[in-house]
């Protein structure tokens, strides 16, 4: 790539209405994944039910075991 289509690209996302298109973009992707990955979010949320399931099943197996 050569400096000017990087100097191009960076101009680009600065300055002007596409600029600020994907800062706000970014900033919508910045929330949704804080978001996802709080507390009591869906990444947490699916972690707990796996828990729960792996906790299940080897809790099923041993009773079948004894």
């Amino acid at each position: 790539m050569r400096q000017e289509e990087i100097s191009h690209c960076m101009r680009e996302v600065l300055e002007g209405d596409r600029g600020t298109e994907i800062r706000i973009n970014a900033l919508k992707w910045k929330m949704l994944a804080t978001t996802v990955v709080d507390e009591g979010g869906s990444s947490d949320k699916n972690i707990d039910e796996l828990i729960a399931k792996l906790v299940f099943r080897y809790t099923t197996r041993l009773l079948l075991v004894s």
